[in-house]
């Protein structure tokens, strides 16, 4: 399968699946978006092959962001009651990791996203740890960042 048919799949499972994280982004945005953190590093993406007779190809099960920054920046941007990404790189001397838009439809989908973060930043337990829900800045502990992606079926809506 072609890079660009995996980015038509994971827009495509962002904007169905991931409609809680990616509803407000135009088709283009959403490309543009996944594309920079694919650039960037950032994007964690996860595909299971289909048990299923019927399904002819692998398909994605989970999909999620997250970059190093500081944690000046993150609390700046809550005080200021704006979105934490502005396009902004991701900063290898961040004391900050932000995690967001983590979707997953299987239990290995959430396990996989988060090894592959793991993978990614090693040292994500002794960092800031943020994210934004219902448009609050929160900062989480390791441990809440682990049974967040021990979840099933998270930040999907019906």
């Amino acid at each position: 399968m072609t890079a660009q048919r995996w980015l038509e799949m994971l827009a495509q499972f962002c904007a169905t699946t991931g409609r809680a994280c990616y509803g407000a982004f135009s088709p283009e945005t959403l490309r543009d978006y996944l594309l920079f953190h694919i650039e960037q590093n950032t994007l964690a993406w996860v595909r299971a092959a289909a048990p299923e007779p019927e399904r002819a190809e692998a398909h994605i099960v989970g999909c999620g962001v997250a970059w190093q920054c500081h944690a000046e920046d993150v609390i700046r941007a809550a005080m200021d009651a704006r979105p934490f990404f502005n396009w902004q790189a991701h900063d290898p001397t961040g004391n900050a990791l932000f995690i967001a838009d983590v979707v997953a439809t299987t239990p290995y989908g959430a396990l996989a996203l988060l090894h592959r973060f793991n993978q990614r930043f090693p040292d994500w337990p002794t960092r800031h740890l943020y994210t934004f829900r219902r448009g609050k800045l929160i900062m989480l502990t390791p441990h809440q960042v682990i049974r967040f992606f021990q979840r099933q079926h998270f930040n999907q809506k019906d």
